[in-house]
């Protein structure tokens, strides 16, 4: 599949997101989201950011954006495989 996301740097990406987050997120939560486990990234969303997520989960609207292409595409950049 080609997509937007077929030259994303993979590394640089990670880096950005541990930037962004004030020191919230470092390399095991990244590892360990790998992994399956989303506990590191969860516990570095604020409070109503958290209330957010779970709204979402419950409708099941979340579902529907992961199930996306481009979602998938960064997905699998992001977590798997890519640069």
């Amino acid at each position: 599949m080609n997509s937007n996301f077929d030259n994303i740097d993979k590394q640089k990406l990670i880096n950005s997101v541990i930037a962004s987050s004030g020191g919230k997120i470092d390399n095991a939560a990244i590892n360990s989201a790998k992994q399956g486990d989303m506990s590191g990234l969860i516990s570095a969303l604020s409070v109503e950011d958290k209330k957010k997520l779970n709204a979402a989960l419950q409708s099941g609207s979340l579902n529907k954006i992961l199930a996306s292409d481009d979602a998938k595409a960064l997905m699998s950049k992001f977590f798997g495989g890519g640069k």
